[in-house]
């Protein structure tokens, strides 16, 4: 795949989402679980497109960060792995006050995983119900993740997920 000039990254390279969805089914790790010797589970946040998304305490820094653990069934999957420490590697590098920064990539019990900034908060979707945002703050709202994606766009990636959930 072409490259854009001065990136590492294949123009229109997708990024994983990396975003949270509230989900109804139990959470596949427990809270107290470490991962990795490093990161404690505290909370299950959601699941993704591609793996499941904890709030877990980093012992060696001694802060809750995120944590995106590739879904068993992808894990089973070479080429997914592949893939998704490839689009990691990526990401490791966009750094932009509107982007989650993503701090690095592991494996634990077969299954690769990020770690990143937390942001606490919520989604859009969450706030959009039963919200009335006035037209400065939407327009606040858009001008902050239309600069996130611009930038990823300038290195070349192409986030493809884009919805209130991933804001």
């Amino acid at each position: 795949m072409p490259k854009k000039p001065g990136t590492t990254a294949p123009i229109g390279h997708s990024l994983l989402s990396y975003a949270i969805v509230p989900t109804e089914s139990a959470p596949p790790l427990a809270a107290g679980v470490v991962v990795d010797g490093r990161f404690e589970v505290v909370s299950f946040l959601g699941r993704g497109a591609v793996g499941e998304v904890y709030r877990v305490r980093d012992r060696r820094r001694g802060k809750d960060v995120a944590l995106k653990l590739l879904s068993k069934a992808l894990a089973q999957s070479a080429e997914a792995k592949a893939g998704f420490r490839r689009e990691v590697e990526i990401a490791l590098d966009i750094t932009h006050p509107n982007v989650v920064r993503v701090h690095d990539v592991g494996e634990w019990e077969g299954r690769p995983y990020l770690h990143m900034e937390l942001v606490d908060g919520g989604a859009l979707r969450a706030k959009m119900t039963g919200a009335s945002f006035g037209l400065e703050r939407t327009l606040e709202i858009a001008r902050g993740f239309l600069a996130g994606l611009a930038h990823a766009h300038s290195r070349g990636i192409v986030h493809r997920d884009v919805k209130p959930e991933n804001i």
